[in-house]
This record gives C-alpha cells, structure tokens and sequence, in this order.
C-alpha cells in the first residue's frame, strides 16, 4: 500500500477565508470505504470543516479545473463547501 500524505492541490484563499485542498492515502481504507482514492478537504471559514473528507471527484479537463480556480478570484465569491459530497 502506498501512502502519499502531502497535499497535491492546496488553495488558500484568505479575504474569502476560504481553503480547498485535494490528497490521498490510506488508499485501501478510502477504496473500501467510500469507493474513492483520493479525496478533499473544504473549509468556509478555513479551520472550521463542516465535513471530514469530500469526495475527490476528478476534474476530467485541465481547462475545466482552471477556470474554476479562475471563477474563485474573479468573481470574489466563496464556494461552498456543502456543494461537494461528504464522505464522513
């Protein structure tokens, strides 16, 4: 089993007070468990997570993936963290 602990996509969005980070391990438990490998992190306001882990659904275009970072600092509105699936 593998164990990759750092995060591979983390933003820190401090006048939204706002933290979106993106990771995997314990790789068999997430299988197992959820039926996902990797997995995110959501904080609106940062250091208060309403939920545990959130589905690490993959952004299939890179494109995609960008413009909704874009999206976050153009338009200067906080996503919400209850738009992504909880796991836990």
């Amino acid at each position: 089993m593998g164990i990759w602990r750092s995060y591979a996509y983390e933003l820190h969005h401090h006048e939204l007070d706002y933290r979106r980070a993106l990771h995997r391990h314990d790789e068999a438990y997430f299988i197992r468990t959820f039926g996902v490998v990797t997995h995110e992190h959501c904080e609106s306001p940062m250091g208060h997570p309403s939920c545990g882990h959130h589905a690490g659904d993959p952004v299939r275009e890179a494109m995609t993936g960008f413009l909704r970072l874009y999206d976050i600092w153009l338009t200067g509105k906080r996503p919400a963290c209850s738009a992504l699936r909880c796991l836990d």
